[in-house]
Parts: C-alpha cells; structure tokens; sequence
C-alpha cells in the first residue's frame, strides 16, 4: 500500500447524539423477544432497569417504586436479580407503551418515556472512504437475525446489516472497514467485490445518516454457514486450503483478522469467507496460531480417510507450532 492512499477517517461529530429507535418504519417485528437488562440506577425509594428487547430493538424502563430505606444502599445487581427483572419485563412488554412502574404493593402503570434508551454520543462522520455509502433511510425490510445484525434489503437485494447499538460497537465497525481497505489497496483491487477472491466477506457499503454523513454500520453480503453451524461432513479439505491462503493474504498485507474461530469462518458450496473483523478477541495469539487450532477443530467434524486426517492434523500442529502456512498447505493441498 503507498503512502500516499490515505485510508477512511472517522472524524468525531460534537454536540450530536441519538438514541436507538423505539419504534422503526423500516423494521419488520416478529413475535420473538430477548431481553437483556443493561442498566440499573437506584434511589431510596426507587430503582429503575433499562432493558433492550434485542429482536424488537425496543427499549424498556422498569421502575420499582418504594424500595425499603432499610436495604439503602441496594447491593450490586446480581444475575439472579438481572433475571428476575427480565422475567417481569417480559410478563409485561407491549409496543404500546416503554416504560413499566411497579409500586410496593405490586400495582403495574405504564408510560411512554422517549428518552428510554442508551444514547450514541460518539458516532463518527465518515470521510475519504473508497467503499460506497448510503444512506440508512434505504436499508428496508430490517428483521431480527442476530445481536445487532439484521436481515435488509438494500437495493432491491438481501443483505444483512451490521449496526451500531452502543458506543463500544463504534470501534469495532470501524475496524471492519479499515481492514478491508487495507487488503483492497495492498492487492490493487478494482472493485470491493473481489475481496471474495482474499477469502474474505465483501463489504457492500457503508451506512450513513446523510449530512453529516455519520456512520451508523455496514452493509454485508450472504457468504453462507459459519463453520460451528455446519451439519457433519460437510466442510471439505478444500475449504481448510481457503482458510490457510486467506490467512496468507492477510499476512501478506500486512493485517490482522484477530478473532479466527469456528463462528468467524464460512463456507457456501465451495468457497470459503472470513467475516467479523470487528475486534482482536482477549488473549489471542494471532491468526496462524488460532487456524492451526481450527483445522484441528475441523478435523472430528469432516468425513476424512485416515491418511487425509492425518494431513490435517500435521497442518494444524505446523501452524500451532511454527505458524508456518506454507508448509501447512504443502500438508493440506
């Protein structure tokens, strides 16, 4: 990569900050919920839990009026108390209301708050980015998938969208987009789409709320099952050849995945991508190492002749040992 192509920048937006949606025109609601509390403020008489129903991205606000001076100050929340709250919450969860009050006496009110909700302070504006941005009123037909990823469709085609729900998550989209920009300019790629040929998941655009254009997640293609999903037999060795060259490509400009495992890697047919470049997972030892444990993994969960299972092992062991690829795909190939 020349020194001269300067990668996308993410310069910090002031004074601005947004809530995640209560209510969204452009998402299609199911009937599942999953709850999870993410807050918790107390006062002598009150204690207030925030809660985000993850398939509905709806949030919550729990109020339990009248808590006993006697037990002042409350201790931590602990999980068994985490659950309770989430199992009230969900006794009571409509689309008509947010916010929950519960006295000491047991009676349940409820409120419409708009402030309910954790708020983006730090969502960066996008600048010099090579990839194509849109702008999110485009992104339709959002359903639930997983965490902060939703099936989309964006153009007329199914996608799946990645999205900033908390501010911790800024870093990490960011991180998504620059690796991948670093691999399309060290390998001189004329178009996003040939990341496929790296062994890595294609970005298919950057979204953006227009004007400033302020980043709010990245729009991904179908790149098939991940490997800790795959029904038996079904990944082949020529998929673990993939995987060794696409940790090649990587190496070879220079980067980094940081979190290579079973659910990061997937395959559709015969091709093999790498997805989820968001973060370097805690204790990680790089990514040679952490294939070489993969292979491993893979080697019960293929249907494998005894002298090709051996080769596998031998790869894996090379690259848990040595970190030497090329000779863990002399092994495999």
């Amino acid at each position: 990569m020349r020194k001269t192509e300067q990668l996308t920048t993410f310069l910090p937006q002031d004074g601005v900050s947004s809530l995640s949606p209560f209510n969204d025109s452009q998402r299609i609601y199911s009937d599942e919920h999953d709850l999870s509390v993410y807050g918790c403020t107390s006062s002598p008489y009150q204690r207030s839990f925030q809660i985000l129903d993850i398939p509905q991205r709806r949030w919550y606000e729990v109020n339990i009026f009248n808590v006993s001076q006697s037990t002042w100050p409350p201790p931590p929340l602990s999980d068994d108390e985490a659950q309770n709250i989430e199992n009230l919450a969900r006794k009571y969860i409509s689309d008509s209301f947010n916010t929950i009050n519960i006295d000491q006496d047991g009676n349940v009110t409820y409120d419409m708050k708009p402030s309910v909700g954790i708020p983006l302070r730090k969502q960066p504006v996008v600048s010099n980015c090579i990839f194509p941005t849109v702008d999110s009123a485009e992104i339709t037909n959002k359903q639930y998938f997983f965490r902060a990823i939703d099936t989309c469709l964006w153009n007329n085609t199914s996608c799946f969208y990645k999205q900033i729900e908390f501010d911790d998550m800024i870093r990490h989209i960011e991180r998504e987009i620059t690796v991948r920009e670093v691999l399309v300019r060290h390998f001189n790629l004329s178009h996003h789409s040939q990341l496929s040929r790296l062994g890595v998941a294609p970005l298919l655009a950057v979204v953006v709320k227009q004007q400033p254009e302020v980043l709010t997640g990245i729009l991904l293609p179908d790149v098939g099952i991940s490997l800790g999903r795959v029904p038996a037999g079904l990944i082949k060795l020529e998929h673990l050849v993939l995987l060794v060259m696409a940790v090649k490509y990587l190496l070879v400009a220079h980067t980094l995945h940081g979190d290579i495992c079973e659910r990061n890697v997937c395959i559709k047919g015969s091709k093999l991508h790498l997805i989820d470049f968001g973060e370097v997972a805690p204790n990680y030892q790089g990514d040679k190492i952490a294939t070489g444990d993969l292979l491993l993994w893979c080697v019960d969960r293929m249907e494998l002749g005894s002298v090709e299972k051996t080769r596998v092992i031998n790869a894996g062991k090379e690259l848990t040992r040595d970190g030497d690829l090329d000779s863990a795909l002399k092994l495999l190939m």
